[in-house]
């Protein structure tokens, strides 16, 4: 009967690879180099997971609040584009007109005629209706419990998109570190817009 492998370590962190080079006095290089070349003799099973990219700061910023500002604007520019960008593709699917002439439009390639095998050209040259999305009613009840939640985690959720996003599911750095992903409350209201919960989110701001 065959011995059965012994396993030494089921995860290497980053820094236990720092304090083996540390210890050992070889680079740290080296011992991934190590680590790889037993992987490929089928020595080991190696699998890298939750890589973290490492930067190094070469000089302080004059103002790191003007820095973090133009960040955070920059970042509420790229969420604008990306939901701008979902609603064009809805207008795209509701065109009255051929679609594939449509998108090569888009692209700068317009037809001089319809492709004859888009929906528009399929259903007779009528548009297709999308269904309207009803407006959901927000529970009074898990409304108030969220603004003790707020009012408690005052520094993860006074931002009011930071707050909306809590609400809604949808994940963030801040959020990660306070804890607060794994809440109850988060993405309570992931069944409502993201933007009626802002909407709400600065009602209640005037209200307060």
């Amino acid at each position: 009967m065959a011995a059965r492998p012994l396993t030494w370590l089921t995860e290497i962190s980053s820094q236990q690879r720092n304090l083996a080079a540390e210890v050992i006095g070889s680079p740290r290089e080296r011992i991934v180099r190590a680590l790889e070349y037993l992987a490929e003799q089928e020595l080991i099973e190696l699998q890298t997971a939750g890589i973290r990219l490492r930067y190094r700061r070469i000089k302080m910023p004059p103002d790191v609040r003007t820095l973090t500002q133009s960040i955070y604007e920059r970042m509420l520019q790229r969420e604008v584009r990306e939901v701008a960008r979902l609603h064009r593709v809805l207008e795209f699917v509701a065109h009255d007109g051929c679609q594939v002439s449509s998108l090569g439009a888009y692209f700068g390639e317009p037809r001089q005629q319809p492709c004859g095998h888009c929906s528009w050209c399929l259903n007779g040259g009528k548009a297709v209706l999308l269904p309207e999305r009803p407006r959901p009613v927000i529970d009074e009840g898990l409304w108030r419990q969220a603004v003790q939640l707020r009012r408690s985690q005052s520094e993860a959720l006074a931002e009011p998109r930071s707050f909306a996003r809590f609400l809604c599911g949808v994940s963030s750095p801040r959020l990660s570190r306070a804890k607060l992903t794994g809440h109850a409350l988060f993405g309570a209201l992931d069944h409502v817009q993201f933007q009626q919960v802002l909407d709400r989110v600065g009602k209640h701001r005037h209200e307060s």
